[in-house]
């Protein structure tokens, strides 16, 4: 994370001591005022996949209302 981009890998195997495997992988865009991120996540267990892809972004719009 520098310079407005941000970039990560995660692995994790025997996840809750249960047989099974997850990578994730994030890359993306911040500023003072938005942010721009893709998110892909991999894995499975007990013979089941799943494959999660994600996107996501926000700015901000202004202050929140007094009280």
């Amino acid at each position: 994370m520098s310079g407005g981009a941000v970039s990560s890998e995660m692995s994790c195997s025997n996840m809750g001591g249960g047989p099974g495997e997850m990578t994730m992988k994030m890359d993306g865009q911040y500023g003072p005022s938005s942010y721009d991120m893709t998110m892909n996540m991999v894995g499975g267990a007990a013979g089941m996949k799943m494959n999660i892809s994600a996107k996501s972004n926000g700015k901000h719009i202004g202050k929140c209302p007094a009280g």
